[in-house]
């Protein structure tokens, strides 16, 4: 076994050279220069991993911001660059004049910016009915623009309440709101106030329609035109507009349904057949095996039928008339399931009818001009409140006119 030597010793002069490279070791100097050197690169890989932002607000808040190279967002966009990197963005609107800004950031500190749009004037044409109806359009409350039966004017960009009250039917108001953003033309219906059925809006297609269909989920009102092209109009129920009719394939026409709509219809929970009599106006029901039962009769020639709320109430369109004094009578009455009427819509004819998929809604061609009214149904619970209430009015009438 081979035995390790020992290092041998140093001389004087060796040691007293290594003397000052160990105190430099040892110098508070030294270390601090190693502490910042450390601090330093801390800060550098910190700035790598935290780059500048840069964060861009709108008003309007629903304005679209596009910055170059870097995506696009509504109301709000927020995103990481390089610092000191300069950012094109435009911001846009319709309805408002486009803008176009350019955003340095700095390292450590978001660059937020606020950009306000200015809007431009917008052509608004209201038209109300019936009669000699008083337009008001409200801007955040305050009216700005006032019209018997015909309102028009430019009105900067913006959201509008629409109102309208008829001397002819105290009490009652047709109301709307718009967001104005492109040349708007609104049409508002005042509603008798005895009607519990209320006209939520009035679309307007370019031709006759001659037949009216909701789509599957109640979103959208497709109108089948006499005089084509098109042949065809797609309406939103959420907006009232014309939206565009994107083809067969991705809106085909067998996504929307008549809604069961016709001159006769089962009600599927109770396997009751209702119908309508054209010649003689009457209405009758008839269950399995059994004869037909006359629920009533109207005075005009009923032409459609259609179940609504869930079966509970029906729903009838005629296609008008007048009485005695050539007074137009109601196209649109609701009865219940026993007769019993519960409601009559106010129109003069009806050419085309269709029911929203929940049965609460339905959409009215009560002239050939082109108008299509949409009307919202009350719950048949609260009709027959309403119709029993006003039976006992006239009731106790009858009882004071005969004392």
């Amino acid at each position: 076994m081979t035995r390790r030597r020992p290092n041998p010793p140093r001389s004087r002069a060796a040691r007293a050279a290594e003397a000052p490279a160990r105190r430099l070791a040892d110098s508070p100097l030294l270390l601090a220069a190693l502490s910042l050197a450390a601090i330093v690169a801390r800060g550098a890989a910190a700035a790598a991993a935290n780059p500048a932002v840069i964060d861009v607000e709108t008003l309007p808040n629903d304005a679209r911001i596009s910055a170059v190279g870097l995506g696009s967002a509504v109301g709000r966009f927020r995103t990481a660059v390089p610092s000191a990197t300069t950012v094109h963005v435009a911001v846009s609107r319709p309805g408002f004049e486009p803008k176009r800004i350019a955003v340095t950031p700095t390292r450590f500190h978001a660059a937020t910016t606020r950009v306000v749009l200015t809007p431009t004037r917008i052509p608004l044409l209201v038209l109300a009915e019936p009669g000699d109806a008083l337009i008001t359009v409200y801007r955040d409350g305050r009216p700005v623009l006032k019209g018997v039966r015909r309102a028009a004017a430019r009105l900067p960009a913006g959201s509008y309440r629409i109102e309208a009250v008829s001397p002819v039917r105290p009490g009652s108001v047709a109301g709307r709101e718009v967001s104005l953003d492109r040349p708007t033309r609104v049409r508002l219906h005042v509603d008798p106030p005895s009607q519990k059925a209320r006209t939520v809006g009035v679309l307007e297609a370019t031709g006759r329609v001659a037949r009216l269909a909701f789509s599957a989920d109640g979103s959208l009102l497709s109108a089948k035109l006499l005089d084509g092209p098109p042949d065809r109009e797609i309406f939103s129920l959420a907006t009232l507009r014309r939206v565009p009719d994107t083809g067969a394939e991705s809106m085909p026409v067998r996504a929307f349904d008549a809604g069961a709509v016709g001159r006769t219809v089962l009600d599927e929970s109770t396997e009751i057949r209702y119908g309508v009599d054209t010649t003689s106006g009457v209405i009758w029901a008839q269950a399995e095996r059994s004869r037909e039962q006359v629920l009533a009769k109207t005075t005009t020639p009923p032409a459609l039928l259609a179940l609504a709320d869930g079966g509970r109430s029906i729903v009838v369109g005629s296609l008008g008339g007048r009485d005695a004094n050539r007074n137009p009578l109601a196209a649109i009455t609701i009865l219940g399931r026993d007769g019993r009427a519960l409601d009559r819509i106010d129109a003069p004819t009806c050419t085309a009818l269709a029911l929203s998929p929940d049965g609460r809604t339905v959409a009215i061609a009560e002239t050939y001009d082109g108008r299509i009214r949409i009307v919202r149904l009350p719950t048949t619970r609260s009709a027959t409140a309403a119709a029993h209430r006003q039976d006992r009015g006239r009731a106790r009438r009858t009882r004071s006119e005969a004392r």
